[in-house]
């Protein structure tokens, strides 16, 4: 459930991930969910392996929900095998066991009441996970070298059955990015994911859903609105992110003390 706010506050630490994304303001999570679906959805019926790229906490408990979600609508065959692997089953474990203890829409939901298989560590045996039609929710989001989110896309990149489904916020030059930003030049553009891989052609789909935990930049704003505080600190963003918040704010609000940290720097208030 979303948060509760004070009437006001003295100082607010409000982060900016979203503050350089337009786009994020043109769409609802409703919309976006639809669009994975439909995604998901393409790929099953072709055949094909859909890898999403998740973080371990939050996103890959969300990931699992809507893919149950959809296999109960009748979208995807109840057949169709979910692979998940590493620290987010960690995660899903202290889940499930907080999930009456912590405030939840539904406490009856439970991450391992979805069925799921546990990636093999055999190469030859993952292998054959990857010969669809399945789906793997795989660690890391953006893709890093060498988790398994990356080493998996390495081997479904090339082949069109296939569809990498990213739903979290991509750093600029992770390998997430990089693919995001090749896909948009068309299928046959090549990708480094891995340099001891080198460049492979993107023949796969490739989509990017706004899942994001994150708020849009507007209603950050509204929020400074709301709690009108002496001090704002724009954290949790990158320079251009927080330079639009900054700027918006101030205009805005000329009456508060606006303050962009540096790491590690003492901010005196």
């Amino acid at each position: 459930p979303g948060g509760a706010y004070p009437d006001t506050t003295d100082v607010l630490i409000l982060e900016s991930t979203l503050g350089n994304d337009p786009e994020m303001e043109l769409t609802t999570r409703e919309q976006e969910v639809q669009q994975f679906k439909a995604m998901l959805e393409r790929i099953i019926r072709r055949g094909g392996t859909a890898l999403v790229p998740v973080f371990v906490m939050g996103r890959a408990q969300e990931t699992l929900a809507l893919i149950d979600r959809f296999k109960k609508q009748g979208v995807i065959p109840p057949d169709v095998p979910v692979y998940t692997a590493g620290s987010m089953r960690a995660i899903a474990d202290v889940y499930d066991k907080t999930r009456t203890s912590t405030p939840r829409h539904d406490a009856d939901f439970k991450v391992f009441g979805v069925e799921q298989h546990r990636l093999p560590y055999n190469d030859e045996q993952q292998a054959r996970s990857l010969e669809g039609p399945s789906i793997h929710v795989m660690s890391s989001g953006m893709m890093f070298e060498p988790t398994l989110s990356n080493r998996l896309a390495r081997r479904l990149v090339e082949d069109e059955d296939n569809g990498i489904l990213l739903v979290g916020y991509a750093v600029e030059d992770t390998p997430a990015r990089r693919l995001l930003d090749a896909a948009e030049q068309g299928q046959g553009t090549r990708v480094t994911l891995h340099p001891d891989k080198g460049p492979q052609p993107i023949n796969c789909e490739v989509g990017k859903f706004r899942l994001s935990g994150h708020s849009n930049r507007q209603d950050l704003l509204r929020l400074v609105e709301q709690l009108a505080p002496q001090h704002v600190l724009l954290v949790h963003g990158e320079p251009d992110a927080r330079a639009w918040m900054a700027e918006h704010v101030a205009r805005a609000h000329p009456d508060i003390d606006l303050h962009l940290p540096e790491w590690g720097a003492p901010i005196e208030l």
